[in-house]
């Protein structure tokens, strides 16, 4: 067993970027990288739909940092489409972005740890 991983597409309000994104049923909201996307690129070069704030949002260490919520116009992710999706911009992240709970349910994905693979279920 290992992390689960996948390539998933951005549509920003400037362009389109496919970035490598983990997968963490752990994570209830998404994240992205805020600097330094893989290219070197930042969000804002994807240029974000929605601004909605500073929000607090809590480690897995539990301490809490302030980071940006954007939603963008949309995310792909191996054929499924979801409009508007919100990002917690992080600094420091470790991947380029983080896909948590909310849009797995959202577009029917199931993580299968014992095969580190994703499944759809049939409708979202």
């Amino acid at each position: 067993m290992g992390s689960i991983w996948r390539d998933i597409k951005i549509t920003g309000t400037g362009k389109s970027k496919v970035i490598q994104a983990l997968f963490d049923s752990g994570a209830y909201s998404n994240f992205i990288r805020g600097r330094s996307i893989y290219d070197g690129e930042t969000p804002d070069d994807i240029g974000f739909h929605v601004f909605e704030g500073t929000k607090e949002s809590i480690l897995a260490d539990g301490r809490t940092v302030p980071a940006d919520m954007v939603r963008f116009k949309e995310l792909s992710i191996e054929g499924r489409t979801l409009i508007e999706p919100k990002f917690l911009i992080w600094e420091n992240l470790t991947w380029d972005a983080i896909i948590g709970v909310e849009v797995m349910q959202k577009l029917g994905i199931v993580l299968d740890m014992s095969s580190d693979s994703i499944l759809f279920n049939k409708t979202p």
